[in-house]
């Protein structure tokens, strides 16, 4: 058997997680004297409920390196002769590094890849090993089956405000005189080709001018319309969610969905109300 392994801010719906026998590390969020375990013992409506009256700003932190040999030593009791572990991007986390220094005393192969990506970026990837397992492939198929998904995918962000990715320091110094108009909406977009780094496009006034505008920037990035597969995930508001997957599918069919949430590590640095659009073309 090869196992899967992610890690938790790859946004996967819990259903695919199962139906792949997906294994997730989960990164951690530290909150004043408090350290919460990412999606396990601090719920996405309780992060989204505080997050934007709690005076204490929330960091986070990547798995140990602990963290990644338990779960490659929990793959190999479960039967797994290999393992391919797809992690966030290095830019953006120490997790990628935290994996490969875990793997070097793994009593099994294990194959550590950056995604470049995050959120459904990531989950993406995982999948597509995961489905060319499943399809009878070998772990070089499925290592394989990874790239392309990584080289077509393009990743939009439309956020809220600028205050929450300014303070996590995501995009630099040189965004901090927008502090001051924290009333427009951001869109920012993961720069896959080198590394995931997030950059800054363009400002909105209105919730449907940044929902029109990110599906307009996804689709001049995208390579092809063909056969794409899609994921939308929101930032506790699973009514713009649903909306915005509406929208997308309306304008571009897509041959697959997904429609989830991010957690609060990503919602760390992307607040409440957010949402990410990703997707690439076969």
């Amino acid at each position: 058997m090869i196992k899967i392994i992610t890690d938790s801010t790859s946004d996967l719906p819990a259903a695919l997680v199962k139906q792949y026998n997906i294994g997730v590390v989960p990164l951690y969020l530290i909150w004043g004297d408090q350290q919460y375990i990412d999606n396990v013992n601090i719920t996405k409506e309780e992060f989204f409920a505080r997050l934007p009256i709690d005076p204490v700003a929330p960091t986070t932190s990547q798995p140990s390196v602990e963290d990644f040999a338990k779960a490659f030593r929990d793959a190999k009791a479960e039967g797994a002769e290999e393992i391919i572990c797809v992690t966030v991007a290095n830019d953006l986390s120490g997790t990628f590094q935290s994996a490969t220094n875990a793997s070097r005393d793994a009593e099994l192969k294990v194959h550590v890849v950056d995604s470049a990506a995050t959120t459904m970026g990531l989950g993406f990837q995982a999948l597509a090993a995961a489905r060319a397992l499943e399809a009878g492939g070998s772990v070089e198929d499925a290592l394989n089956a990874i790239k392309p998904v990584r080289e077509n995918l393009v990743t939009m962000v439309g956020l809220q405000t600028i205050e929450y990715v300014v303070r996590g320091g995501r995009l630099g110094g040189a965004m901090k005189w927008l502090g001051s108009t924290l009333s427009l909406k951001p869109i920012v977009t993961l720069d896959h080709a080198n590394g995931g780094k997030l950059v800054k496009l363009k400002m909105q006034r209105t919730q449907r001018g940044l929902m029109n505008e990110v599906i307009k920037e996804f689709t001049k990035r995208l390579k092809s319309t063909q056969k794409l597969h899609v994921a939308v995930c929101h930032g506790g508001d699973l009514a713009v969610g649903k909306e915005l997957l509406a929208m997308v599918e309306e304008a571009l069919h897509p041959v697959e969905t997904v429609l989830t949430e991010y957690g609060p590590v990503l919602g760390v640095h992307a607040g409440p109300g957010g949402f990410a659009l990703t997707g690439y073309s076969e």
